[in-house]
């Protein structure tokens, strides 16, 4: 994955203001229209693949269970988990 989109996904994890310009963004599509402006040279596939990876890391730190449900994903990391949840659907 690509260093300025690694460090994008990084500051949606952690940074709860910066999480909160994303949580209209009901797909990854849409969330990558909102992100284009941190991630200037980062395709859509590109952002999606960033999302899943994401999402897949995620997963195995809630105990390496393959389906968490949206409300378990917004009880950890502030709602981080269920942001990234819901755009890798």
């Amino acid at each position: 994955m690509e260093s300025s989109l690694e460090m994008f996904f990084e500051r949606l994890l952690t940074d709860a203001e910066f999480r909160d310009k994303f949580l209209s963004a009901r797909t990854a599509y849409e969330g990558y229209q909102l992100a284009k402006e941190y991630i200037p040279n980062v395709s859509f596939e590109e952002f999606k693949e960033g999302v899943l990876i994401t999402d897949k890391k995620l997963r195995q730190e809630v105990g390496g269970s393959k389906e968490i449900s949206l409300e378990d994903a917004k009880n950890v990391s502030g709602g981080a988990k269920a942001l990234v949840a819901k755009w890798s659907r």
